[in-house]
């Protein structure tokens, strides 16, 4: 992502014990084409088994620095060169369109701001990408504006997800803590 990128926003929330680690797994935020490049051959050696990046610049009254279309171009060519498949997070039919320029093998949420145009998915088929719309995105954070962690309790989130990791999720989210508070109302708007 970009700095000041969606993803990038969340490490602030993370308990300053955790941050530094939590920053070294998931977040890569590449400032030229050979730093991008640099970043997917070091994933590729610590044995990742794809890359995700993210294009969503946000939306509502959350906006977050989008990354430049020409470094997620790098970013998929070093994947197609490590032979790692690329997903792009996307906000927008602008962030689909550039996430199948740079070649990519999926798209992850899809469009929260506009309607897809057809002419969009016709290349998505055509390229054999695949498209996760990840529908419970728009309910997961409504029900988190509204402190539930409804969410959470589904079947199916308790058998894919760490019984640990589901209670500090639960805990975060339902914190007093300014933090907590400031983050829900960054989301209230989108």
């Amino acid at each position: 992502t970009a700095q000041g990128g969606h993803g990038d926003e969340f490490i602030k929330y993370v308990p300053e014990s955790l941050r530094s680690t939590i920053e070294e797994q998931i977040v890569r935020l590449p400032k030229s084409d050979e730093e991008a490049r640099a970043q997917v051959a070091a994933l590729k050696l610590r044995g990742v088994d794809g890359i995700k990046a993210i294009l969503d610049a946000g939306g509502g009254t959350t906006h977050y620095n989008r990354l430049d279309p020409r470094l997620l171009k790098a970013i998929g060519e070093a994947a197609r060169q490590a032979g790692l498949p690329l997903v792009v997070h996307t906000g927008d039919s602008q962030d689909i369109a550039d996430a199948l320029d740079a070649g990519t093998n999926g798209i992850e949420h899809g469009s929260m701001r506009d309607v897809v145009p057809p002419a969009l998915f016709a290349r998505m088929k055509q390229m054999g990408v695949s498209y996760d719309p990840t529908l419970i995105v728009i309910e997961a954070i409504q029900a988190f504006v509204q402190g539930s962690t409804g969410p959470l309790d589904r079947p199916l989130v308790q058998q894919t997800a760490p019984s640990g990791v589901l209670t500090v999720a639960k805990q975060l989210l339902t914190s007093p803590s300014t933090q907590m508070d400031s983050m829900r109302a960054g989301y209230a708007g989108y």
